[in-house]
C-alpha cells in the first residue's frame, strides 16, 4: 500500500525507505510494524464426549477371531494328547496295518498251497487230495474242466491237467489264489486291558475280520462257505499286538512282539490267524529227514531198501542195495542220497537218474519229471 513523505508530501511506494523528491527518510509501513493478533486456540474437547460406538460388524469380527483362537487352542491340545484305547482306535490301527502291508493282507486272504501261477497244473491220477481241491476250484470257475494225459516211458501214468480261466487269472496275486481285494475289522476287544512297561503302552487286540470286495470266483461258488472254512477255519479271527507309538495306536510288528502272534497250523508264527490252508499230499516234504534216517542203515545202504507199492497197489517196486526190481525184472542200479532225495541210476539207463523224494520212513514220491508217483512201503 502507498504512503507519503512527511516533509514534502510526495507519494512513495510501500517498499521505499527514502523520498524520491527530497531524500528524507520515510516512516516504516504500518503493515510491517503491526503485530498480527494470535489465532484463537481450538476449543478443548468436551470432557463428556465419548469415543465413537463400535459397529455390530466390527464386534462380530473380533468375537469370531477370539472364537477361532479358543477353538484352535483346543484342537492343538487335543492333537498333542495320546489316542485313547478304544474299539474305534484299535479298529483304525488294524485296518491301517492291512492297508499298508499287502504281504500281511495276502497271507490272510490268499491260498498258497499250490503254485497257482503255474499254468496248467497237473495232478497225478492217484493224488486224490490235490485233485479234489482243484475240482472244487473248477466248479468255482477258477479252472476249466480238466483234460487227461497219459505219459509213457519207464512208467505209465495218467495225469489230470487243469487250465486257468480268465476269472482264475484275475484272482492271482504273485503265486497265490486270493479270495478278496482286502480285509476289514468287524469287531475288536482288548482295548480295556492296557499293559504299561515304563512309558510304553501295549495291548492285545482280538479282532474278527471280514473280506472286502470278494473275488468273483468265491462269491459265485456253490461251496463258498467250505472254501472260507479251509482258508481261515471257523471264523476269520486273530490276535494283534498293538502299541501306542507317536501317540497313535498301531499294530506292533517289531520282533519283540512276535511271541504274541498266534501260530499257523504249520507251526509258524508269521501271521495273525491260527488257521491256514493245508498243503496237498503231493506238495508235502520233510526237510532234513534223511539225516535222521541215515543212521538206520548200514554203510552202502539207502532208505529205499525194501518193497514198495503205489497208492493203487497196481505197481510194485523192490529195492536192494544195488538193484531195483519191478514186474519181476531186476535192473542193476546205483543209489546216491542227497538231502531227502535218493538218486537211482539204472545200469542200462544211459546215465540218467530217477529221483525218489523221501517223505518219511514209509512214504516217498517217485519223480518222473512232469509227474510223480506216490509210494508207500510194504515191508
Amino acid at each position: 500500500m502507498a504512503h507519503f513523505c512527511t516533509k514534502c508530501g510526495t507519494a512513495a511506494t510501500a517498499e521505499a525507505r527514502f523520498c524520491d523528491n527530497c531524500g528524507a527518510p520515510l516512516a516504516a509501513a504500518a503493515a510491517a510494524t503491526t503485530t498480527s493478533a494470535p489465532a484463537p486456540a481450538p476449543a478443548a474437547p468436551a470432557a463428556a464426549s465419548a469415543r465413537p460406538a463400535m459397529s455390530p460388524r466390527t464386534m462380530g469380527l473380533i468375537g469370531g477371531a477370539v472364537a477361532v483362537l479358543v477353538i484352535g487352542g483346543g484342537l492343538l491340545a487335543f492333537s498333542l494328547s495320546p489316542e485313547s484305547p478304544s474299539a474305534a482306535s484299535f479298529t483304525r490301527a488294524i485296518d491301517r496295518h492291512f492297508a499298508d502291508n499287502p504281504a500281511a493282507r495276502d497271507q490272510l486272504l490268499c491260498f498258497n498251497n499250490l503254485p497257482y501261477k503255474t499254468d496248467p497244473i497237473r495232478a497225478d491220477e492217484y493224488d486224490q487230495r490235490t485233485r479234489g481241491w482243484l475240482d472244487t476250484l473248477t466248479r468255482a470257475g477258477v479252472y476249466a474242466a480238466p483234460r487227461t494225459e497219459t505219459t509213457g516211458g519207464f512208467f505209465r501214468q495218467t495225469q489230470y491237467v487243469y487250465q486257468l480261466t480268465d476269472i482264475g487269472r484275475a484272482a492271482l496275486r504273485e503265486n497265490r489264489l486270493c479270495v478278496a481285494a482286502g480285509v476289514q475289522v468287524v469287531s475288536v476287544t482288548g482295548f480295556d486291558q492296557i499293559q504299561k512297561n515304563g512309558d510304553r503302552s501295549t495291548a492285545i487286540g482280538r479282532a474278527t475280520l471280514a473280506p472286502v470286495k470278494e473275488a468273483d470266483w468265491l462269491s459265485k461258488s456253490p461251496e463258498r462257505a467250505a472254501i472260507l472254512q479251509r482258508l481261515s477255519g471257523n471264523s476269520m479271527t486273530g490276535q494283534f499286538p498293538l502299541a501306542l507309538v507317536d501317540k497313535k495306536w498301531q499294530v506292533d510288528t517289531t520282533p519283540r512282539s512276535a511271541r504274541n502272534w498266534p501260530q499257523r497250523a504249520d507251526g509258524s508264527a508269521d501271521g495273525p490267524l491260527a488257521s491256514r490252508p493245508e498243503m496237498p499230499a503231493a506238495a508235502a516234504s520233510s526237510p532234513g529227514l534223511l539225516d535222521k534216517l541215515s543212521s538206520m542203515f548200514r554203510f552202502g545202504g539207502h532208505p529205499l531198501v525194501g518193497k514198495w507199492t503205489d497208492e493203487s497197489g497196481m505197481v510194485s517196486f523192490e529195492f536192494t542195495s544195488d538193484s531195483m526190481i519191478t514186474n519181476s525184472v531186476s535192473v542193476p542200479a546205483t543209489f546216491k542220497t542227497k538231502g531227502d532225495d535218493v538218486y537211482i541210476t539204472p545200469a542200462n539207463g544211459g546215465g540218467q537218474s530217477i529221483i525218489v523224494k523221501m517223505r518219511d520212513a514209509d512214504h516217498a514220491a517217485l519223480d518222473m519229471g512232469i509227474m510223480s508217483v506216490v509210494l508207500k512201503r510194504v515191508k
